[in-house]
């Protein structure tokens, strides 16, 4: 229990916290504060692109039922939009459940959701 408490705590804060330090780094001087964004930068889009490139050797690796079609071709466009896009999937990941937690802190609770299942 523990455990997957620490990992929502992680999945919760990972991003206000990277954005902390990236911001935070300011005091250590302009040379950290370049190190830490170009890190933050650089992560998303190596860790998308080398996913991508081994996406064809997952898929190859799996046989699938009979009868499913194959699946369908991206172009080269599309997967250098997720890459470029990739620094921005942790804030944008993190929007529903924060907006979910600042409506119940004010009181209106919207229901039910994927969230909360």
């Amino acid at each position: 229990m523990a455990r997957e408490w620490a990992d929502e705590a992680a999945w919760l804060l990972g991003a206000p916290l990277m954005a902390a330090a990236v911001l935070s780094a300011w005091w250590a001087g302009p040379v950290w504060t370049v190190v830490a964004t170009a890190g933050v930068l650089l992560h998303g889009p190596v860790a998308t692109a080398r996913l991508l490139a081994l996406a064809p050797a997952l898929h190859a690796a799996v046989i699938p039922p009979p009868g499913l079609a194959a699946l369908p071709l991206t172009s080269p466009a599309h997967l250098a939009s997720l890459v470029a896009a990739s620094p921005f999937q942790p804030f944008v990941r993190l929007a529903g459940p924060w907006q979910l937690i600042f409506a119940k802190a004010a009181g209106r609770h919207r229901g039910f959701g994927k969230t909360e299942r």
